[in-house]
């Protein structure tokens, strides 16, 4: 049966005359549909007269196009509405008329300026003022390329090097590179590879590890690190924590200068506080939320941001615990509608979790960190400048590469998905890897070796920092011998009744009245410790409001020190086999300190808390806060803190006569001491039964004391030499406050690494903003009261 093949469709011829208005097709134009409507009404208006019907009423002429399924935008119409003519469009245009339509980031339009500057600098003297004007002019020819590249070639071999070595000048090739943007790339290859005119190395990028973070935070609270207040060691800790932990960008959490006064920062607005529940033996455990709005290349559109969720470290990391440094800084600001104090140290069975903090309405807009000199306004990256915080990011990059998903390191360090920066440009030239164990199954991986290669420490020209009190001088210190000899008893009388030093007493006799005591007495020295190592000076103690034992004390026996005493004394007669394997507590309590002056001085307080170290660590530091008020009122330490005086003694304010107040109570608070006239410090003199001003052995000692200091401060006025003598006598002396402030930070003479692009303006980042407050010239003592 043979197939019949459909009539094809006709296909529909357009009149070009229809298309009277660009854009507009023909069958959806106005008219024309007004036209068929009209039409249609007609006829059914004649079918209606023949029935004897009224006639349908026509519907208004339509004005808007209609298309398939809905409307179609009339651009005409549109263009008609706005504008009266074209003369009137034509002046709406101008707007339109520029160099770029895509918006530059403030630092791109600082490196071009820069660029000008060079340009003008350079053709000044090649063309001429009148011919370097010329060719900067709009739509001038491109100068000739002979003139070009002597330009590029005389401001790179010209130009400041980051990089130190020895007998190279001039930029390298990376920085050249980002110089030009990719123009005359052949160019520079021929005297880089060729003629050898540029080098091609680059700093070497070191990272921050666990080991290093736990130093640069001792640094901060070291008595030598010349910081005024106690509020700006503490901003710079949570800084650096905060740095180490999220490997944020600086930019990113304080201003900058290119977005001044535009409150690009973080705010406490951008995070979320949730007390999740309780740890036994460290507290409470708190989780935080972080929204990140002002990152590299997020800054104008507010939908791209970075969200990170953080929580309480655990106990043997508490003083590295960004969150609650930061926790210690809302407390002090009053950030929260909750009292998050009486949280930490209420009974958490009372307690129903989860618990969401709420944030005060005129908190949500204030900075996190401030300027510790006006405490209004924020911190700036500028006012950080003296520090260097790149290989933060880089040891971030490098530990977390292993640690997570590649999607999610880029996410969280603010780079595209398809970016490879995480993998490439922050990675250190050390790899973790151990080429042994990954090649040979069964052999144990270790990239100890790697790891410290590329730390900031490796190859160290600086001391380690060391503690500001040694063992020999903490034995000499009287309040600390006291202290530990109080310790002692308590923990002999406890040996002799239960067999066992007072931690490890069984639970139904860690109440008794002998235990608390002797736990309390143990805390005491630890607290103790951990002040002395984190003070200036000799200032005494100020306590968190929650302790009840005094740590100046009271030499009047309790009823467990009263036990104590009885108890050892019965056991005297006992034997030696007792005796012999109850230890001296002393000799214990130093050993304790010779571990904890390896890491963090803080520590002291975690161990001297075994139920809730989280909050004794955040009453230590607010206490050190509330003795910056204290100070601020123009109230003596040392007289607030002395329980012999009167409330009106304590409170007294010395204003007028501050500094000499304090030089002399210092003296009267601290017997058994002499000042150095040249270092300012006070010096425990040696132990003597004999008077000391007889004392030849105890003037000598002072004596060499003061001529070490006067010979390292005539040393340090001189202009340095290739002798090692210098070095030998600033050993025994204390550093200098000018020279501690930096040296004391930077664990390294290396920078943080990375290419020279973030120098090529260096000269504006070098601005301050109120950091230099923090860190006088001179030593504190003569601008300021000593630090509590």
């Amino acid at each position: 049966m043979p197939t019949t093949t459909p009539p094809r469709k006709k296909a529909k011829l357009v009149d070009i005359r229809d298309l009277r208005l660009p854009g507009t097709p023909g069958n959806v134009r106005a008219d024309k549909r007004n036209a068929a409507a009209a039409q249609r009404v007609a006829e059914t208006a004649a079918i209606a007269t023949a029935v004897g019907l009224p006639a349908p009423v026509p519907p208004p002429p339509s004005t808007k196009p209609m298309r398939k399924g809905g409307q179609k935008r009339d651009i005409g119409g549109q263009i008609r509405s706005i504008y009266k003519n074209k003369e009137e469009m034509a002046v709406s245009r101008k707007a339109f008329d520029r160099k770029y339509l895509v918006p530059i980031a403030p630092t791109t339009l600082r490196n071009i300026e820069y660029a000008k500057r060079m340009w003008i600098g350079f053709c000044s003297h090649a063309l001429g003022e009148e011919g370097c004007r010329l060719s900067l002019e709009e739509n001038a020819p491109f100068p000739s390329i002979d003139l070009v590249l002597q330009f590029l070639c005389f401001s790179a071999t010209h130009g400041k090097s980051y990089i130190a070595i020895e007998g190279r000048t001039g930029w390298n090739y990376n920085y050249l590179k980002e110089f030009l943007n990719h123009f005359h790339r052949m160019a520079i290859k021929e005297w880089t590879f060729k003629n050898k005119l540029f080098g091609t190395q680059k700093r070497e990028k070191r990272s921050v590890r666990e080991e290093d973070l736990v130093e640069v935070l001792a640094a901060c609270l070291h008595p030598n690190l010349c910081i005024e207040t106690n509020y700006a060691r503490l901003t710079l800790m949570s800084f650096i924590a905060f740095l180490y932990q999220h490997g944020s960008r600086p930019g990113a959490l304080v201003e900058v200068p290119e977005y001044r006064d535009e409150a690009q920062y973080l705010k406490w607005g951008d995070t979320e506080w949730v007390i999740e529940g309780h740890e036994p033996g460290t507290g409470l455990l708190i989780t935080v939320n972080f929204q990140f709005n002002w990152l590299k290349s997020k800054r104008n559109e507010a939908s791209k941001f970075v969200r990170t969720v953080t929580h309480n470290l655990h106990r043997e990391r508490i003083p590295l615990d960004s969150q609650l440094l930061l926790e210690v800084l809302a407390i002090h600001h009053e950030i929260f509608e909750e009292d998050l104090v009486d949280l930490r140290q209420a009974n958490p069975e009372t307690l129903s979790f989860p618990i969401l903090l709420t944030i005060k309405d005129e908190a949500k807009e204030q900075p996190i960190w401030r300027l510790p000199s006006q405490p209004s306004q924020p911190c700036s990256y500028s006012s950080l400048s003296n520090f260097s915080f790149r290989s933060f990011r880089y040891g971030f990059a490098s530990d977390m590469l292993t640690r997570m998903p590649s999607v999610h390191l880029k996410y969280i360090m603010g780079h595209r998905w398809n970016s490879a920066h995480a993998e490439t440009t922050y990675q250190v030239s050390d790899r973790q890897i151990d080429i042994s164990a990954d090649r040979y199954p069964g052999e144990k991986s270790n990239t100890t070796r790697a790891q410290i290669r590329s730390s900031v420490t490796w190859l160290r020209t600086k001391k380690k920092l060391v503690p500001a009190f040694s063992l020999d001088e903490l034995k000499s210190d009287k309040v600390m011998t006291r202290l530990c000899d109080d310790y002692r008893v308590l923990e002999d009388a406890v040996f002799a009744k239960y067999g066992v030093y007072a931690s490890a007493v069984s639970d139904e006799h860690q109440n008794t009245d002998l235990v608390v005591e002797t736990l309390e007495a143990r805390a005491d020295v630890l607290l103790y410790y951990a002040d002395l190592q984190t003070r200036a000076q000799r200032t005494p103690l100020l306590k968190p409001p929650d302790r009840s034992r005094s740590i100046s004390g009271s030499s009047t026996l309790t009823d467990a020190q009263s036990e104590a005493s009885t108890l050892v004394e019965d056991n005297e007669n006992d034997g030696d086999a007792n005796l012999d394997k109850s230890s001296t507590a002393l000799d214990d309590a130093f050993q304790t300190f010779e571990n904890l002056s390896k890491g963090h001085p803080l520590m002291a307080v975690v161990h001297a808390d075994e139920e809730n170290p989280r909050y004794s660590f955040i009453m230590r530091l607010l206490a050190k806060l509330e003795a910056d008020s204290i100070r601020k009122e123009g109230k003596c330490l040392f007289c607030f803190s002395d329980e012999s005086l009167t409330k009106e003694q304590q409170d007294k304010i010395h204003r007028n006569k501050y500094s000499e107040h304090v030089w002399t109570c210092e003296v009267d608070h601290n017997p058994n001491t002499w000042r150095c006239p040249v270092c300012a410090e006070l010096i425990a003199k040696p132990n003597s039964d004999e008077d000391d001003d007889n004392n030849v052995e105890v003037q000598e000692a002072l004596q060499d004391h003061c001529d070490r200091c006067l010979a390292s401060l005539i040393s340090k006025c001189q202009p340095e030499t290739d002798s090692d003598s210098d070095d030998d006598l600033s050993d025994a002396v204390v550093l200098p406050r000018k020279r501690a402030r930096r040296n004391i930070i930077t664990s390294s003479d290396d920078d943080d690494g990375g290419d020279d692009n973030n120098n090529m303006n260096n000269a504006e980042s070098q601005q301050n903003d109120g950091w230099e407050d923090m860190m006088p010239a001179y030593p504190s003592f003569y601008l300021y009261p000593p630090n509590a």
